[in-house]
Formats: structure tokens, sequence, C-alpha cells
């Protein structure tokens, strides 16, 4: 090894394997108590191409558990990919690491497929079975290692898998996803409801620490080519029982998951496109290019977490406080909660919205686009206004054949837009 390849670093007094780290991306989803420990290590044995997504601020009551690297008084306050990623660059000397402010839910299979790892240190179950469904439609010859654990008390475990054996939610027990928040209505919209961690786990930062140093020890690991890290479980025990063990983990009899998201391996990528900024119309000219007639729909995004499927763009609603129409929304659902509801009077006034909506008509809603339905308002939408995360896979279905539901002939065709995965170094914040 010669020379310094990160400027803060004497690359001659590492071991000589780290040089074939450098150019490994990874992706860690939470970077609180676990996530920002394995931030930290990851990033001093060089494998420093890390994007971190997290959507809390740091609190200066946080530092007892997470990685020193945050500096208590100058982050408070702050989002906590977007600090620690500038702490460890201050610390590589350079711009490595990159924090980006966000819900995960904004993030789709090709936004996952751009990494080598996709690390999980999530506390919230809703998020890891929405990641794990994410990542169970990526194509296996693209589908990045999925690293995932956490503490229980004292203790630590580390999972390691490939979604060839099993998946995420097959290590989990079905009692815990029960689904804590309520549909809005048996037919009509289902608002997003806001999710977070009702019980809190006592634990410690060496804890911490010890989840981290497995997690990070199984994702070097595979990054060197030891396949024998792919599909292990690793837990520590403190005292009194203390100990290692490992364990294989198996697929679940009936994993709804493994079940219903599979490889999607027939995606075509629309070149120069992202879904922050081609609008439903031009979405609408390139598909309506490659079929034969208008009979098609592009298919809004359908999204399921905490057990509810989300699958309809809001076109007209009512003020949740004084039932005014509110017009053209062109809101997925799953990006709208009740309290976005208000019309610009009763936001100005700083009036609350109500779950009940004092209007009887029921809000119009749309599960797909088409030639004929999308006016100028919604052709005028980003993909991502209406629902579509950065790596979407998006469905369109065509038909054809005779009048009758009997005779017309059904296929689908599913696209990806190719310069999302570049967007994943430059954007800072996705809202959602």
């Amino acid at each position: 090894m010669s020379g310094k390849i990160i400027p803060n670093f004497d690359m001659n007094k590492l071991p000589e394997y780290v040089d074939s780290l450098l150019d490994k991306k990874v992706m860690i989803i939470g970077v609180g108590a676990v996530g920002s420990y394995v931030a930290e290590i990851l990033t001093k044995v060089c494998v420093v191409k890390l994007i971190l997504v997290d959507m809390d601020d740091f609190e200066t009551a946080n530092i007892a558990k997470s990685s020193s690297a945050y500096i208590v008084d100058e982050d408070n306050g702050c989002n906590k990919a977007i600090a620690l990623a500038k702490r460890l660059n201050h610390m590589l000397g350079d711009e490595f690491v990159h924090g980006i402010n966000s819900d995960i839910t904004n993030f789709g299979p090709g936004a996952f497929a751009y990494f080598d790892v996709i690390i999980l240190a999530l506390d919230n179950y809703a998020a890891k079975i929405y990641s794990n469904q994410v990542w169970r439609q990526i194509p296996e010859d693209k589908r990045p290692l999925m690293i995932f654990g956490g503490t229980v008390g004292s203790s630590a475990h580390s999972n390691c898998i490939d979604g060839r054996e099993s998946c995420l939610r097959c290590m989990l027990d079905e009692k815990w996803l029960e689904n804590s928040m309520e549909k809005s209505s048996c037919t009509g919209i289902n608002y997003r409801s806001k999710y977070a961690v009702s019980e809190f786990s006592r634990t410690t930062g060496g804890a911490s620490r010890i989840a981290a140093d497995l997690m990070e020890e199984q994702c070097a690991g595979y990054l060197l080519g030891y396949k024998d890290m792919i599909n292990k479980r690793y837990m520590f025990n403190s005292y009194p029982n203390f100990g290692f063990m490992k364990a294989t983990p198996i697929r679940k009899k009936n994993c709804p998951d493994c079940r219903d998201y599979l490889p999607i391996d027939n995606a075509e990528a629309l070149e120069d496109m992202d879904v922050l900024h081609t609008t439903v119309g031009e979405m609408l000219a390139v598909v309506r290019s490659k079929m034969p007639d208008d009979s098609f729909e592009i298919l809004a995004s359908a999204v399921e977490f905490g057990n509810i499927t989300y699958s309809n763009i809001i076109v007209n609603d009512h003020c949740r406080s004084c039932g005014r129409e509110l017009k053209n929304l062109y809101r997925h659902e799953f990006r709208t909660r009740y309290t976005d509801m208000l019309c610009a009077e009763c936001k100005a006034s700083g009036k609350e919205a109500s779950p009940v909506t004092t209007n009887d008509i029921p809000a119009e809603c749309i599960k797909a686009v088409t030639v004929d339905n999308c006016d100028a308002v919604l052709s005028a939408k980003t993909l991502y206004d209406i629902g579509f995360s950065l790596g979407s896979f998006i469905k369109v279905k065509h038909k054809s054949g005779g009048k009758s539901f009997l005779d017309c002939k059904i296929t689908y065709h599913i696209y990806y837009l190719e310069n999302d995965q570049k967007l994943l170094n430059v954007i800072t914040e996705l809202e959602g």
C-alpha cells in the first residue's frame, strides 16, 4: 500500500486488505445507538462510501448509547444522519460519507440495489418489514447483502442474510408485528399514521457497541469475500450468562414476505429520468410510445406498512376543520396524514385538524394514471409527488383483445428510472 488514500489516515499502518474495501458501497438505515457505532467502525476499516439515512434529530441524552463521533452541544437538534456524516468526514479528511434526512419508506428497490450491503439499525418493526419487502423485490444477482441487529438489555445480536435461504421476516415472531395503527375508514382513504416506538428497551452503550462490532465484522467479512459470513446469526450475552453463540437462520413456514414479495427480473430501465424531476406527463408520454394503444394504466404505488396497504392517489378531499373542498391534491394516501388536510384559511388561523370529517362526501381517489384522467394539474406533478419512492418499480397494466372481461388479455410491464441511483449521493432530504 502506498501513499494516503484517505487524507487523515496513514494507510501504511492499516492492513493491506482495506484497499479492497474503499470502493464498496454501504447504506446504514438508522444511526442511533447501534447504527452510529456501525458507521464509525466501518469508516475506520476504510468502508467509507457510506450513505446514512435517519429521519430523527440528535438529542443530548442520546450520547449515553451512541457513538462519540457526535458532538453533544453542536449536534443537538440536528438531523442524526447529516450530523454524523459531517463528523465522520471531518475524521476522514474528505467528503466520503453522505447523510440523508429521510424516512426509509421514501426508498424503493432500485435505490437499495445501488449498494453492496444494506444495514438496518432500526427499532421499529413496520420499518423493518417495509425494508425487507423492498429488498426482496431486487433480482438475486443485484440484491445487496442485508445485515440487521440490535440489543436486548445488555445482550447484542447481528444477522446476515442474502435472501436465498430466508428473509428478515422469517426471523421475527408474527405476534411482534401486530398493527397498532387503525385504518381511517373501511371504504375510504387510509391516511398514514405517525409511527413511533411505544416502549423503550433499557440497554447500554456497551451492548450497542458490541452489536455494532458484530454487524461490522459480518459486513467487512462479506465484502472481503468470506462466503461463510452469509446467512449467519451471531449473539452475545453479558454476565451472568457471558458468551457468544452462532446460529443459522431458517425459512419460516408460510412467511408472508417470502410468499408475496419475489424478485422482479424483467424491469426495463428508462434513461435520463428520475422520480424527483420526471413529471407524470413525461412518464405517460414515454409509456405511450412503448404501448400499441392507449389502453394502459400506470398503477399507483402500492405500499404495505404496519399491515395496511396504501394504494390510492387522493384527487379531491375536504378540510378536516371547516369541511371546505380541497381540489386537485393528487397526493398518495401513504404520503398524507389527516392533519395535512387543512385549507389555507384554517392553516393560517392555526386551527387543528379533526380525525372525523365534517363533510359526508367521500374523498375522490384514483388508483392509476391513464391517458383520459391525466389533466393539466396531474400532468405537471412529479412521480415522487404522487407517491413513487426513489428507486421505485413502476408497474403498467395494458389491456388488449375483446370488449368483454373474459376476452380481454392483460399484460404487465415494469419500469424503473435509471437516474434515481445517481441522486443518492446528491440529495440531503426527502420529504414524505
